[in-house]
């Protein structure tokens, strides 16, 4: 979908700033949203293995981007005018959640050296922005830490987010080692 996408670039009137990059979110996914077919792709899933039949769906060779979804599910009769879509990512991204992501409050990838070599967190991916590129419930759990890679690409600036819930459980045993050790030091 990104193909034809090209950056908003302005100049600014002080020559000294040079080049200003003015791209928002909503413009992008605007502009998105009008590489999108006309068409839209027929998806049947079964409910009880949804999960299975949305992976089977992306990693499909024949899988296009460009085309919006209009969900069926396997044996109820309900015509999908976008609810159904809607309803269909809601579940599909709660499983995504729930096997993927930790965190209490917000939410960080689990570390697994299996997933990234298979490809299911990119596959993820693919699955979360053409979820919000037709108007899906969207995936608002990342921590600000994730957020920040995401948004600007810079670790140096996301680790200034880092809090001690991001960090592995081994990580925040041994922090509050150290906190109880300086508090016993104190006293």
């Amino acid at each position: 979908l990104s193909g034809n996408i090209t950056d908003d670039v302005t100049s600014d009137n002080d020559s000294d700033l040079g080049p200003v990059l003015e791209v928002t979110l909503k413009s992008l996914i605007d502009k998105l949203q009008t590489n999108f077919s006309g068409d839209r792709e027929k998806l049947k899933v079964d409910e009880e293995d949804l999960f299975n039949d949305a992976v089977t769906y992306y990693k499909e060779p024949a899988f296009d981007p460009k085309m919006r979804l209009r969900v069926m599910y396997k044996g109820q009769p309900a015509a999908d005018t976008g609810v159904v879509t809607r309803q269909c990512y809601s579940q599909l991204l709660n499983y995504v959640l729930e096997m993927f992501f930790v965190g209490e409050v917000s939410k960080i990838p689990i570390y697994n050296a299996d997933i990234v070599p298979s490809g299911m967190m990119k596959l993820i991916g693919v699955v979360i922005v053409h979820n919000v590129l037709q108007g899906g419930p969207g995936f608002p759990v990342f921590s600000m830490l994730i957020y920040r890679y995401l948004v600007t690409s810079n670790i140096d600036e996301a680790m200034q987010h880092l809090t001690v819930q991001e960090c592995s459980l081994a990580v925040q045993r041994f922090i509050q080692k150290v906190q109880l050790l300086v508090l016993y030091t104190l006293f």
